[in-house]
């Protein structure tokens, strides 16, 4: 599986995989390292189909039921990046279509 170091910070030094790791390069991880390193979001995103595939997996895993409460998807939005100020007049519907994990199409 290949990640992507996206971080504004340029190269990592990542004790994980015992390796530093220079800005944009893509590094091949096995899953459970992948799992950690992909929650990191602001550093790591899926360099292959299979990385995108678990994190869209542990997207759908970390998201909220659709029925719960407006505050509980806006609390899910805001963790995803999203601002109050994004989020001010939205339902609950509309927080959930917007930043919930997209079905596969």
């Amino acid at each position: 599986m290949r990640i992507r170091n996206v971080s504004p910070l340029g190269a990592l030094d990542v004790p994980l995989l015992g390796a530093i790791v220079e800005s944009d390069a893509v590094v091949d991880v096995a899953t459970d390292h992948a799992r950690v390193l992909l929650e990191q979001d602001r550093n790591w995103q899926p360099a292959d189909d299979e990385a995108a595939a678990l994190l869209h997996a542990e997207q759908v895993d970390k998201a909220p039921a659709g029925n719960a409460s407006r505050e509980t998807w806006a609390a899910y939005a805001t963790e995803q990046g999203a601002t109050s100020d994004e989020l001010d007049g939205m339902t609950r519907d509309e927080i959930r279509d917007t930043y919930g994990p997209q079905e596969d199409q």
